[in-house]
């Protein structure tokens, strides 16, 4: 989106995964780039005009989702690498907040941590705790498992104890969050590798299967397929044909959400549109 603004591909976007408004032009954000998309501005005539949140009649049915991607808050207080990620998280809890406190959910896309030690899950779960909104946090390359359940007990988890879960939004939408953190062992090198073992598999067509028929947003740390930048693309998603092999089998999975590149990319792939968010 840095190089330009294309009204035509947004309406489309929207118009894959959205609700249409009906009345007067509303505005919807999106956080991760810290900038307001005004709807009202594209050509063409409101009342038709595709959006989030809104049903025939006006009324409010999916109010916001929040998608907040790699934090990688450290144990440690201060400056890594020149950025302060804690005072950036802190900044973005105050905005929603201020803003966006009708948001349905807050998703943290993983990688909450940079070294998944307990110090910085205490930490992150501090810089957290006034979000005036409902959060779920999901897991990536740089979180611990253990550490990060034994900080955060209430965050929901499957029956094999991954950190995976559904949520059904109001407006019929359904939101399956998967767990692509390959470990334990965290081996320093296979850590950061994105893997959905059989079991999270079986757990995903389970749930995709339990949707009957209602429109899916997966999403999941990795991405499942290149994105053409060469270092990321070799730590992606190892069995990602497997996924996508499964995913394609249900033509009512709409959108693909990931983090792990810290950059903000949109596309279509294998049919199906995606969004990779930034870190903070």
């Amino acid at each position: 989106m840095d190089g330009g603004f294309d009204a035509s591909y947004w309406r489309k976007f929207i118009e894959r995964i959205g609700i249409r408004l009906a009345g007067d032009p509303k505005l919807l954000t999106f956080l991760t780039d810290r900038r307001v998309i005004d709807y009202s501005s594209l050509d063409g005539d409101a009342g038709n005009r595709p959006i989030f949140g809104l049903d025939g009649s006006g009324r409010m049915k999916f109010k916001k989702l929040i998608i907040v991607g790699d934090p990688h808050i450290t144990a440690e207080k201060g400056p890594q690498r020149g950025v302060d990620s804690a005072e950036v998280l802190r900044k973005l809890v105050s905005h929603v907040n201020q803003h966006h406190s009708d948001a349905e959910l807050c998703l943290f896309l993983g990688d909450m941590t940079n070294e998944g030690e307990p110090e910085a899950y205490t930490r992150f779960r501090t810089l957290i705790e006034p979000l005036a909104v409902p959060f779920k946090l999901m897991i990536g390359n740089h979180d611990h498992r253990q550490n990060f359940q034994e900080a955060f007990p209430d965050n929901p988890k499957d029956a094999n104890g991954f950190v995976q879960f559904i949520h059904d939004f109001e407006n019929q939408y359904r939101l399956i969050a998967l767990d692509t953190l390959n470990g334990p062992p965290y081996d320093e090198l296979r850590r950061h590798v994105g893997m959905l073992s059989e079991d999270r598999l079986a757990y995903l067509k389970e749930s995709l299967t339990g949707a009957e028929g209602r429109p899916v947003i997966i999403a999941m740390h990795h991405q499942p397929f290149r994105i053409g930048l060469p270092g990321m693309d070799l730590i992606r998603l190892l069995n990602g044909d497997e996924f996508i092999q499964l995913v394609k089998q249900y033509p009512n999975v709409e959108m693909l959400l990931f983090g792990h590149n810290h950059r903000q990319i949109t596309g279509v792939a294998h049919k199906i549109p995606f969004a990779c968010f930034k870190s903070l």
